[in-house]
């Protein structure tokens, strides 16, 4: 793979690559509130199942949850 020469060139890359970065992080996170939605429809009250979805998808309660 060659190496861009110019300083621009370099630039490109770098922001390309952030961008494709932040894009996959996005979407990675709305696949998990998706499926902790979907795993939380069990519950017929819809403030639990808010509750639920919120809590699992927060990094706070996943700690608590997991401690390691």
């Amino acid at each position: 793979m060659a190496q861009p020469r110019d300083s621009k060139g370099r630039w490109r890359k770098s922001r390309a690559g952030l961008i494709t970065a932040v894009v996959i992080a996005a979407l990675l996170a709305a696949r998990h509130v998706k499926l902790d939605a979907r795993n939380a429809y069990g519950y017929r009250n819809p403030a639990n199942q808010r509750l639920r979805t919120r809590c699992a998808t927060s990094h706070r309660a996943r700690e608590c949850l997991n401690p390691a």
